[in-house]
């Protein structure tokens, strides 16, 4: 129990957290445990046991502070612990693959409740098991719990799995009503479910956008060697998954080609890594059936700071969203604004994602679906890739982004949530823009 003075304790229940890999959902809880000593608040982690992940990176371990304990419960993924002969079997993945964590995480956490005495307890998107727990531990401790919903966790055609839907439904429902805070990353995702819930008190939802983590970018930049001048092909990159139902790369590719057969580009000018795309096995057909082999590669996932020097280094970073996201906003927007990379982002210009990027002065933003949208923004782009003059944001356009920002917003919250008083809560230090020359917080 702590002692009298000491800083109340919140209880952060987070599958995705390192030694995971592959999912950009773990860096806001990291930097959370990092950052919230600094806001009034000792977090606990309570995740997943290491098993449970299908890709793995030591990387990040030592970014997790000393004085953050970490609870890695009993997991299993259905889709490899339960299969049989190399058969999944997806009825058992509802409502995700990991729900066997549900048991080990209610377990610890409890455990951990009765011997940490948290004040609050704070669950993390995208996996609904980890709402399921903490809807449990809330409901046996009496503990107010607080709801990072991040994006919908339903829509009326997703899932797609009749059952799936209908529990991913029912945990949505109990956060939004039955947390004593929901958050979500944009103010159309709030505004979603204000419609779905009318009779919700609206500051009942919170926004609390994705941003971007300044200690790894400093850590990532130290890595960098200096640019150099005339290096032959432009480089675009995208960093991430890409969906063929809601970021499909196809009408670019095709953008791409037909601008490679007028001539408008040349094969040896340019060259795009979609990088840990998902789906190889079918962009590699589109690749090869529009002749885009050696321009177009697709590459394997990088540990977190390779990934944002990769982002640094590049001439140019894609972005992709499509009409069907047009509330959400991916958390990598605002490490590709941090990177100081100009973007070519393939959204619609009114969506969620469009209008932070329109709002900062990007000019390139184009619909996804429009390859006659795209051709002459990718030309364009071009061209201000190559005269030196794309845009680039300023620092103090993505400043207010940073995860240290979003750490003193659930701050609040928590207290608010919890009715304890407000903490006396730093002002946002600095933060630096490209080729930052402070030093980056030296990993534990």
């Amino acid at each position: 129990m702590p002692s009298a003075g000491s800083d109340p304790r919140a209880l952060l229940v987070a599958f995705h957290f390192p030694p995971a890999q592959g999912s950009s959902g773990l860096q806001r809880t990291l930097s959370l445990a990092r950052d919230l000593p600094s806001c009034g608040w000792q977090p606990l982690v309570l995740s997943a046991h290491r098993r449970a992940y299908p890709r793995t990176s030591d990387q990040q371990l030592a970014d997790i502070p000393d004085d953050v304990p970490v609870s890695r419960a009993f997991a299993l993924d259905t889709a490899r612990h339960f299969s049989l002969r190399g058969i999944h079997f997806r009825s058992l993945a509802v409502p995700d693959r990991w729900w066997p964590w549900w048991f080990g995480g209610v377990v610890s956490g409890l455990r951990l409740i009765r011997r940490q005495r948290p004040a609050v307890i704070w669950s993390t998107a995208p996996i609904p098991t980890a709402h399921l727990i903490a809807h449990t531990l809330a409901r046996i401790s009496g503990l107010p719990w607080v709801a990072d919903i991040r994006d919908l966790m339903t829509e009326p055609d997703w899932p797609k799995n009749p059952l799936a839907w209908r529990l991913s439904r029912w945990i949505e429902t109990r956060a939004v009503t039955g947390s004593r805070r929901a958050v979500v990353v944009s103010p159309g995702q709030r505004e979603a479910y204000l419609n779905r819930f009318p009779d919700l008190d609206p500051e009942r939802i919170a926004v609390v956008p994705n941003g971007y983590d300044e200690a790894a970018f400093r850590a990532a930049e130290a890595d960098l060697g200096p640019a150099s001048a005339g290096k032959g092909r432009l480089r675009l990159v995208h960093s991430g998954l890409l969906y063929p139902r809601d970021r499909n790369p196809r009408p670019f590719l095709e953008a791409l080609a037909a601008l490679m057969a007028a001539g408008t580009i040349a094969r040896e000018e340019i060259e795009v890594v979609l990088r840990a795309s998902g789906s190889e096995k079918r962009f590699a057909q589109w690749i090869q059936e529009l002749g885009l082999e050696g321009v177009v590669a697709l590459e394997p996932a990088l540990g977190y700071r390779d990934a944002l020097a990769e982002m640094m280094a590049a001439d140019g970073l894609l972005l992709f969203q499509g009409r069907r996201c047009h509330t959400a906003i991916p958390a990598k927007l605002y490490e590709y604004m941090r990177a100081g990379t100009p973007v070519l982002a393939l959204a619609d210009p009114d969506s969620a994602t469009g209008r932070v990027l329109t709002r900062a002065g990007y000019p390139h933003v184009v619909p996804l679906e429009s390859r006659s949208a795209i051709e002459p923004a990718l030309t364009d782009f071009l061209a201000g890739l190559r005269s030196g003059t794309a845009f680039r944001p300023g620092p103090e356009t993505v400043r207010g982004y940073s995860r240290e920002a979003a750490a003193r917003a659930l701050a609040r919250i928590f207290h608010e949530a919890t009715g304890l008083g407000q903490p006396a809560i730093p002002a946002p230090s600095p933060s630096s823009g490209r080729r930052a020359s402070a030093r980056s917080r030296q990993p534990r």
